[in-house]
């Protein structure tokens, strides 16, 4: 499961991305070369991570702070920002849930300032589920996971006034 510098993939549905995904795939979900500030092309699918720490320390299901995907899931229906999909990381456990939240949008994102605002108004909607703070990047990489708890067909457009 290496990643190659020069490989981009492009998938013809979610599905497909699914898969990648469980087969343990590792993903930069934009399209860079080199330095993500000046080579950055494109992003279409955004992911954020709830690994339930907060200040670095692993919180339990005793924690009043602690987050599973069901709940995370109500909130987002709630604010109408539900996921295309969330997927379950390999450190899941069943005392630690450890998750992604994956956005897709219809088309791609040309301007790398709408990118990042997209990951930091996300990152501030759901910031009450301590994300993982230091996956805010366009250039991060997410690892892939061993099950889709959750699919959808919710796709997002932006839309400049």
């Amino acid at each position: 499961n290496r990643i190659e510098e020069t490989i981009f993939t492009k998938y013809n549905n979610i599905f497909e991305i699914q898969e990648e995904i469980l087969k343990g795939k590792t993903c930069i979900p934009s399209a860079i070369r080199g330095n993500a500030n000046e080579k950055w092309k494109m992003q279409q699918v955004f992911l954020f991570d709830f690994d339930n720490k907060k200040d670095g320390i692993n919180l339990t299901c005793n924690d009043k702070e602690y987050v599973t995907e069901e709940q995370i899931l109500n909130y987002c229906e709630q604010q109408k920002i539900l996921p295309t999909f969330i997927y379950n990381t390999f450190s899941n456990t069943e005392i630690t849930h450890k998750f992604r939240l994956v956005y897709v949008f219809e088309d791609p994102i040309l301007k790398l300032s709408y990118a990042q605002k997209i990951i930091m108004t996300l990152l501030e909607k759901l910031k009450s589920f301590n994300p993982d703070l230091s996956k805010k990047n366009v250039s991060d990489m997410f690892f892939g996971g061993n099950q889709i708890y959750y699919s959808s067909e919710n796709f997002y457009r932006i839309e400049v006034q």
